[in-house]
């Protein structure tokens, strides 16, 4: 047996993961994610979008509807500045 027999490590983290570690590590900031159409999506509470693969999924309860999104487009994630 030589050097480095031990446990393999982890796999690095995919693009669909990403997310999912930023908010675990920062708290839950109002967001907008901007289309190719010209439409803006906000997320106001990151913990109930649901990011695939492909796809980005945006609830809004109050409106009794959910927006569906690819990934391939969302032009620009933006941090949403409330005062």
């Amino acid at each position: 047996m030589g050097v480095g027999n031990g446990p393999p490590s982890p796999p690095p983290p995919s693009a669909a993961e990403e997310p999912c570690r930023w908010h675990s590590t920062k708290k839950s900031l109002p967001s907008q994610i901007s289309c190719p159409n010209g439409g803006a999506h906000e997320i106001l509470h990151l913990e109930c979008v649901a990011i695939t693969k492909s796809k980005v999924v945006i609830p809004y309860p109050e409106e009794d509807r959910v927006v569906r999104c690819s990934l391939i487009h969302v032009n620009a994630v933006e941090l949403l500045q409330r005062g």
